[in-house]
Parts: C-alpha cells; structure tokens; sequence
C-alpha cells in the first residue's frame, strides 16, 4: 500500500482523511517489488490474490506490468534472486506435508490411530503463503535470463521444483488415480537414478512420497509384469535395502532390472514396502531436551535495526534450544523498507519485504572472546508475514551470547543486509510476583496456559471498558494464567482498566503495535479506516506473542477479541479439563488444537430481533447459538477440517512460530495437529454483536438455546464486579 504520488523520502505521504483510495493510495500491486533474475527485471506478484496451483497468477503478467508502469512505488526497488534459492533444502522445508490426527481417531475408541498428511497447497495456506511464488519463477515459458532464451530455473531446478510440486500438492494426488501416482514417481526414478546432483531430493524427497502413497503397494504389485516382478523380487530379497540406499545417494545402477520399463515400478514398489514395514514414528521437537535462550531483557521486547540502505529490521523475536547434538537459535524477522512503501497483500496484510524470505541467511555467535559461524541455516517460513530463519550451531554456549544475523548473498552483504546486536540469555523462570496462579503440574514453564488477543482498536469507554475487564475476570476464573494484550492506538489505556492487571503480572500490554513493533509508516497507514485491512499486523503481533511465551507457558490460546470466551458444550469449569487430556499428546509432539469459534446471538432468529436476555454479563446476553461453526465458504482444505473454518487455534509456542491470517497455525515438522475436535471438548464462543448488532447466523441456518456457560453467572457476582452497561442494539427490529 504505497502513497500514489511521488514519494518524498524521509515524510509520511499525505494520509487525506476522506479522500478517495485511487487519489491516495495504489494497491498491493501498485506495491510490486521488480525481482531480477541475472539481467532480468521482472514482478513478482505474491499470493493473496486467487493464485492457486490451478490459476498460476490471478491477475495477468501483462495486466501486472499496466499496472506496474501506472503506480510507481519507487524508482528502483530490486531483489536480488538467489540461485540457491532453487535448492532441494530450501523448497523441501517450504513444502514439508502436515500431519495430522482426528479427536476421533485419538479418543473416539478406533483400533488404529493412523495421521493423514495435507498439504500446504489449498486456497488458507496457499492464498497466504509464498511457495507457489517458487513453482510460477521456475517455469520456464514465464521467466527467462537476460537473453530471453535461458530459463531462469535449469533443468536440475525444474526436476527440484517438480519433486517437492508433488509433495506440495498431496491433497490433490490423493484424489488421482494410483496408475497416474505410480507414472509420476516412475518419471520421477528415471530423473533421479541418473545420479545428477539432487542427494537430498533422493534421499529426502523419494522416502516422503512413497510414504505418502504407500496404499498403491498392493496394487502396484497386481500391475507388476513377469519381469518387473522378478525385479521386485530381486529387490526385495534381501537387498531392497542396499539398493534403496544406492538409488539415494546415486550410485544406484540396475544391473539386474535392465531396461526403463521394468526397474522403476518394481523399485517404487519395494520401496513403499520398506516405508510400510519400517515406518519410525515421527520424531518431536522436545520441550526438554536441554537448555534454552531468548533475548535478553524484558520478555516481549522487540530489537529494531537499521537494515541496509533504506531498510528497517525488526527482530519480534528469537529463541534457542540445546539439542543435544546441536545449538539450534529462530529468530522472526520482518523487514520494511523505509521509502514509505507498506507492503500488504492481497488481503491488505502486513507483509515483511520478500527479500528477506529469499535469500539464504549466515549465523555468527560471539561468546566469550571466541566465535564460531553456524553450520546449518535456512529460511522454516515462506507466509509472507515474517521471515523465520533458523539457525544451527555444533555445540552450545555457556551463558550470554551475541549473535549477527547476515545475507550469505554478497551483492546484499555489500548493502548492509546485517543485523547485529541480537544478544541471547539463558531463559530464567519467571518471579513470583509475574505469577497469576502458579504451576500446576510438574512441566518446567511456570504458566499452563496464557491467551494472546488480536490488535485491538477502539475499546474507550464504560461499556467498553467493562467487556475488557469481564473477559479477563471470566478465564482467569477457568485458570488462565496470563493474557498478553496488543492494540493499535492505545486505547486500552485511557480508562486505565488494564492498570490493576498489569501490576498484577496478569496482563502484558502492548499499546500502539505497529508503531512499536513495525514502524511509523505502518503505524500512520493503519490508523486509516479500511487502509489497510484492521486486522494487518494481527499475523505480526501473534509470533510476537509466541516467541515471547516460550518457555515460559505450555500453551497460547489465541482468543481475537473480549467478544471470544473459552468453553464447550457443557462449560468449561477449568481449562485443566481440557489441558490435562492433551498434556500426553504434548509429549508426544502435539503442536496445535483445533479450536473451533461459533457465533452466539440474542435470538432464534438469524437477525438481530429483540431485546438480549436479562444479565450483567455478555455471555448471560447471547444464548442462542448457530448450529455450525463460523465457516469459510467455497474454500479450505479436502483434508484438514480446521482450514475450512475460522477457529481460535491452542498451540504449544515452541513448535509454532507464525499463524497464517491469525487463524491457522503452522507448526514444526515432526509435530502433528489435533483436528476435528469436538464443541462438547472445547470451543471458543463468540459473542458477534458485543460491538454492533449484525447477523452472524447464516442463511440456512437456525439458531439453538445454548445455556451452558451461564453457571459462571453467579461465580463472577462473587467477584463483586460492576455489571456490563446496556449494549448495542438494532436500530430498527428485523425480521430473520
């Protein structure tokens, strides 16, 4: 989102209150950044707007230019492309398959509890996200080096691209056919078995596949011919392990299967063979493995840099784990650059500058007059919303440790692309006095379970005021330790209802969010209405909050607004009930819980229509509730059921770093998701009309009475709280 007219370095463009948005500002496309390929300038438009695997760019390349010649949001904005960035690591850590469990596969009494893998391609992740940013730059019909012939991505990077496309797009192949499955990976074997140098797709990308698609055994076995069969035989008497081997690191020749027709099917075959009979359970990042870090100073500070010519840096956060084998740092980067230009997407969210997603990163750790670089390092995240890298080293320090954080790309290392500075300290338990309610179990973080809210805006006045006050005093009667706070304009401070919470240690309030976390520009653009989207540094503010609670609570529930309260079907008493049933999950590398969110109005009619039920609490006022959760229509996921609804997602913050548009949490490999659970085990009830009567019921939809969280009615009178003033209520009464 970008001011329109000429930009004036070192000035905020002209925030015209009321003028017209084409007058003012030009788009996310307007804010295109030129991506140069050798001598190549071409842009790159990120995701956000309908670009899918099945419509490659939603706008076309030509209507990008028009656009590009017509808003110019500076005169010279490149990024360079790296090679590497092509690489089988880099691609394979952005298409890695999620796993996950049904509640009803855990807990409804199945004999087997098998995970199911869905992919980040579909309209949440894929809208929100980047790696298809990745498939459109390699095709070689779109983009081309300087002298218009080469393809900008080789045919050693087409076969990367074209490996890790199948990985990505595993909820799509679910629903081909196994010969079409069993076609690509024999291609795929041909590509492979020619001992090119992709070690690590054979060895990294092939196994994942054939894990994947280990059903077609059996009926590629039927399909096998009389020397294909031999073949397998072959393969699968005692040397199926050898070979599997061989094929991985390319030394791999089929002497005894000769021929292309015969040697591909019979080793997909074994191979998925060996995946069924040798299948390790995955392995999770454990909480406690050994010592941990964060930054230095006060939890939830953020670290602000300059960053090369005419870039800002925030570092939201940074974390590190001794392994064991290895010193493993995380750090959430969002980059700005400082000409004015706030870069959004097509959803009109914050999004950091894309260079510092694509580009390889370097590590290198000062402690105690020795120095030491990191020998393994990458970019976990392509969202869009913050650069993750990570970072490992061989062994970990002692104490406090100094860390600089650099582009390995020597064009950008000449501009400055450093941050430095970044100074780490063992995590220290937290005092007494920052405790709500102390640990209640015998896991090392001294909370249990802290809510992180959205960025908040506009909450003056009595009524207001008292929501605030209710919600915090509702959970932390159902055991929530701690809530962390975040709002746009500091409006939570001017009645100073957070005051008492916050020398209680039961509040962390951020005031002014993206003025302290991101910068000015994007403080003065979010304070327009509808410029950007309210909810643009959400995504932001949530690492934020992840990082800062590391080790410092077992969960982080993310409940948006004060209209949000934990519960389920039979209300909630305690989160412990719910807690308490997940903690062996967690130990077992659970990383997120699907949370599901469902509207709660004043009547059984689908709109706003009489007066709310008696009560001075906001949850005594909405009874009635949809019958559905708040879903997404026309879109989601064929596999993963949370993606097809707007949730309140639980997480572990450890093994989650970033949400996708607040509402969909991307975790770590190796862990797992929890999907599907039920409302009776718990769910977040929103109170749609808390600010405006508006229908939140759908259509086809009718409402039920729901009473269930109105025994915390007489509990919080105990508490002698002043009631809830009168609400909002329709102008005018509608029928539904």
């Amino acid at each position: 989102m970008c001011p329109a007219n000429e930009i004036q370095r070192g000035a905020l463009p002209p925030l015209v209150s009321g003028a017209n948005r084409s007058e003012v500002f030009c788009d996310s496309v307007g804010c295109q950044v030129p991506y140069r390929i050798g001598l190549r300038s071409f842009s790159l438009l990120r995701m956000g707007w309908g670009y899918t695997s099945r419509a490659w760019l939603g706008l076309s390349r030509a209507s990008v230019q028009r656009r590009g010649r017509r808003w110019r949001c500076a005169e010279r904005q490149e990024v360079v492309l790296d090679p590497d960035l092509f690489s089988p690591e880099t691609l394979t850590q952005a298409a890695e398959p999620l796993q996950r469990y049904t509640y009803e596969s855990l807990f409804g009494g199945s004999a087997a509890s098998e995970s199911s893998a869905f992919s980040v391609d579909h309209q949440v992740f894929g809208n929100y996200g980047s790696l298809w940013s990745f498939f459109a730059l390699a095709d070689p019909s779109r983009w081309t080096m300087a002298d218009g012939m080469t393809p900008a991505c080789p045919s050693t990077c087409t076969l990367a691209i074209r490996a890790v496309r199948l990985l990505a797009e595993v909820d799509q192949w679910r629903n081909s056919s196994p010969a079409r499955r069993l076609q690509q990976l024999s291609q795929l074997s041909l590509l492979f078995g020619k001992g090119d140098q992709w070690e690590s797709l054979r060895t990294w990308v092939w196994p994942r596949l054939t894990e994947l698609w280990k059903e077609d055994a059996s009926w590629i076995l039927q399909e096998l011919t009389e020397p294909q069969r031999s073949c397998f035989d072959a393969l699968n008497t005692g040397k199926a392990a050898e070979v599997l081997e061989a094929f991985g690191n390319g030394s791999f020749r089929p002497l005894e299967c000769q021929g292309p027709k015969t040697w591909p099917h019979a080793l997909i075959a074994a191979s998925m063979r060996r995946s069924d009979e040798g299948r390790e359970a995955s392995s999770s990042r454990s909480l406690e493995i050994g010592r941990k870090w964060r930054l230095c100073g006060m939890p939830g500070e953020v670290m602000k840099q300059g960053f090369g010519r005419g870039f800002q840096a925030s570092l939201l956060g940074a974390w590190a784990e001794d392994h064991g084998s290895a010193w493993e740092v995380e750090l959430s980067l969002f980059v700005a650059p400082r000409d004015l230009c706030v870069l959004v997407d097509g959803n009109r969210l914050f999004q950091t500058h894309p260079q510092s997603y694509l580009t390889p990163w370097s590590c290198f750790m000062q402690h105690e007059r020795r120095s030491s670089r990191s020998s393994g390092q990458g970019v976990v995240s392509y969202s869009g919303t913050v650069a993750l890298l990570r970072c490992r080293f061989p062994t970990a320090p002692q104490g406090a440790v100094e860390l600089t954080v650099s582009s390995t790309i020597i064009p950008l290392q000449a501009l400055g692309w450093s941050l430095t500075g970044i100074r780490l300290c063992p995590l220290q338990p937290l005092s007494p006095g920052l405790l709500a309610t102390g640990p209640s179990s015998s896991s090392s973080s001294s909370r249990k379970l802290v809510v992180c809210s959205e960025v908040l805006y506009s909450l003056r006045g009595a009524y207001k005021s008292t929501l605030v006050k209710h919600w915090l005093e509702y959970h932390r009667l159902i055991g929530v330790d701690h809530f962390v706070i975040y709002d746009r304009d500091g409006s939570l401070e001017e009645d100073g209802v957070l005051e008492p919470y916050i020398k209680t240690g039961y509040v962390s309030y951020f005031p002014r969010f993206s003025f302290f976390a991101l910068s000015e520009h994007h403080d003065a653009v979010h304070a327009l209405p509808g410029l950007p989207s309210a909810a643009a540094p959400d995504a932001q503010a949530a690492s934020h909050c992840l990082f800062m609670q590391r080790g410092l609570t077992e969960w982080v529930s993310f409940l948006h607004s004060p209209d949000e309260y934990l519960s389920n079907k039979h209300g909630l008493r305690h989160v412990e009930e719910v807690l308490g049933v997940l903690r062996p999950l967690r130990d077992q590398g659970l990383a997120a819980v699907d949370v599901t969110a469902i509207y709660f109005t004043r009547s059984m009619h689908r709109k706003p229509q009489g007066p709310v039920r008696p009560s001075p609490w906001l949850f005594g006022r909405y009874v009635y509730r949809a019958s559905v959760p708040i879903q997404l229509r026309d879109w989601g996921s064929p596999v993963a059921g949370f993606l097809n609804r707007f949730g309140s997602p639980l997480v572990v913050p450890e093994r989650v770093s970033d949400l996708v548009s607040a509402h969909y949490p991307r975790p770590a490999a190796g862990t797992f998701y929890l999907d599907d659970v039920p409302m009776d085990f718990l769910r977040a009830n929103h109170y749609g009309e808390a600010f405006h009567p508006r229908q939140i019921i759908e259509e086809d939809d009718t409402p039920v009475k729901d009473e269930s969280i109105l025994w915390a009615e007489e509990a919080m009178a105990n508490l002698n709280l002043e009631p809830l003033p009168p609400g909002p209520e329709p102008a005018e009464p509608t029928s539904g």
